[in-house]
């Protein structure tokens, strides 16, 4: 196995080199291992077109170009690791609504949580997960704030995270006592199988496009 990096400023033709590359081995040969193209999700169709246009292909069964959301669902699909159902985004929020209601007397911020406000935990409960956060890190967290007697806006802040802290665990306790699991989840649990995927097996990778990683997607990478 070996590691490549294509390094250059905007402009330098760092992808049109990748897509060059690409079509080489593609046109080589139309068996042996496949060729995985890892890109932001929106992009994932134009750039399987730009890299079959004009290559004499019309397409190829080695060619994969997908985004992480996109891999992890193919790589569970194929060999396993996902614990239950998928929970899906109505199902989240239905979930924390429920949490909110239970937890109502305990809470202050969050006590008259609007559809508005349950949106916003709902993405930031999944901005956690991406960072690999849980809830046991933010209430820990949340332990060792200090703040200076002019440090008004941060100190209201630290309400908001230990209530936050609150609801996000009971969001991921339910989910362990209940047959779903989180989407969020996913891209954890098919880094730790995609050793197992038998299309990633000897497969030539290319990632382009990304301005940076969240350290599940890192994982994911170091995992292939």
């Amino acid at each position: 196995m070996s590691l490549r990096f294509i390094l250059g400023r905007a402009g330098y033709g760092k992808t049109k080199y990748i897509y060059e590359s690409i079509r080489s081995e593609l046109l080589g040969s139309n068996d042996g291992p496949a060729v995985l193209v890892l890109v932001p999700e929106q992009a994932a169709f134009r750039t399987e077109r730009e890299i079959l246009f004009g290559s004499g292909l019309a397409g190829s069964f080695r060619l994969r170009v997908t985004g992480f959301s996109r891999l992890a669902a193919e790589v569970l699909k194929s060999v396993g690791g996902a614990s239950g159902l998928l929970i899906d985004e109505q199902g989240k929020r239905m979930l924390l609504r429920d949490r909110l209601s239970r937890r109502c007397s305990e809470l202050e911020v969050f006590r008259h949580a609007d559809s508005g406000t349950v949106d916003r935990l709902a993405a930031t409960i999944s901005e956690l997960h991406r960072y690999r956060i849980t809830s046991k890190d933010l209430a820990e967290h949340c332990d060792t704030l200090s703040f200076g007697e002019k440090d008004g806006r941060r100190r209201a802040l630290l309400p908001k995270m230990r209530e936050l802290a609150l609801i996000y665990g009971d969001f991921e306790e339910c989910l362990r006592q209940s047959r779903y699991m989180d989407p969020d989840d996913a891209l954890d649990l098919a880094a730790a199988a995609v050793g197992r995927w038998h299309i990633g097996k000897g497969a030539f990778v290319y990632i382009d496009g990304f301005t940076g990683f969240t350290p599940q997607e890192l994982a994911m990478i170091e995992a292939l």
